[in-house]
This record gives C-alpha cells, sequence and structure tokens, in this order.
C-alpha cells in the first residue's frame, strides 16, 4: 500500500531533512511538495542501483555443504511425495508420538498411526 504525504513548500523548506529521512526509511512511498494546492514536486527514495542487486547474486556461496559423492544431478525417486499425495502438513515425529510407535505402512512408506504398535519402546530422554 503506497503511503503520500502531502506537504506545502514551506512546510518543506522547514523540515526537508526530516522529511528526507522518512522516505529514506520507508515511512512513507513519497512526498509530494505543493503550492498553492497543485504539486510542484515529488520526493521519492531512488531504486536500487545495479550494484546493490548484483550483490544479491551468490549472497549463499559457501553456506551450503553438499556430501562428497552426492549427485546433483540425478533423476528425482520414482515414489510418490507428500503433495503429490495430498500431505500438505506432517507432524514431526518424537519417541514419545504415538506415529513414531506405530508400525510402518507398506503401501505408502511411512508410519501408520493407525496401526498397533509392533513393539512397545521405551522413550528416550532426548528426541
Amino acid at each position: 500500500m503506497a503511503t503520500t504525504k502531502a506537504v506545502s513548500a514551506t512546510e518543506f523548506k522547514a523540515t526537508c531533512l526530516d522529511l528526507l529521512g522518512r522516505v529514506n526509511a520507508g515511512e512513507w512511498d513519497r512526498v509530494e511538495v505543493t503550492k498553492r494546492g497543485k504539486v510542484v514536486a515529488v520526493v521519492v527514495k531512488p531504486p536500487a542501483t545495479a550494484a546493490e542487486a548484483k550483490g544479491l547474486h551468490g549472497a549463499l556461496r559457501g553456506r551450503v555443504i553438499i556430501p562428497e559423492g552426492f549427485d546433483l544431478t540425478a533423476p528425482t525417486p520414482d515414489e510418490l511425495m507428500d503433495a503429490e499425495l495430498g500431505i500438505l502438513h506432517r507432524v514431526a515425529t518424537c519417541c514419545s508420538t504415538p506415529a513414531r510407535r506405530s508400525g510402518w505402512d507398506r503401501a505408502r512408506g511411512w508410519p501408520d498411526p493407525r496401526s498397533p504398535p509392533s513393539r512397545p519402546r521405551r522413550p528416550t530422554a532426548m528426541c
């Protein structure tokens, strides 16, 4: 939502540095300077420079670790992903959740919370 502040030329002359600081901080998108009710000037924040935009490329360089032997060009797995199965959210499993203690659903390949536990597991102190 664009916010605009209209000020008279006299008020702009008196508070110029404050108004420029507020536009730069993003408090307003633009300041319209008026004389006798007509807009004579508009103050806006300048667009991002090419150097700033170029600095965005490669910003994460050196922060991602790819394990040795991992093939980034390998095809994706043949099994269906959660989104393809209509699962939007999955509850995180930990040692105290019923899904962790339950058996495996062979058709889907993940624990089925409706099945009885295959064997009781002792809760651990840390998940």
